[in-house]
């Protein structure tokens, strides 16, 4: 999972924070590196979802959970 946030001006308001949450599973990745010659293992975001929101973070943590329960079911 990450989050990030930052603030945009939105047109007759205030700045508002806009916060974006990206949840996604980590999969092997395997590459060929030219300057070892070996194959190397890499770790790939998949199967990614994004949540955006300008509402505040009782709206934004139930976007955040509504878009991921498979991923908090393993908590």
């Amino acid at each position: 999972m990450a989050i990030d946030g930052t603030m945009v001006y939105i047109r007759e308001e205030i700045l508002k924070e806009l916060k974006v949450d990206c949840v996604f599973d980590i999969a092997p990745l395997h590459r060929y590196d030219p300057h070892t010659k070996e194959e190397i293992e890499l770790g790939s975001a998949t199967h990614k979802s994004y949540v955006d929101n300008l509402d505040d973070p009782v709206v934004f943590s139930r976007k955040h959970y509504t878009d991921a329960p498979s991923l908090f079911d393993v908590f």
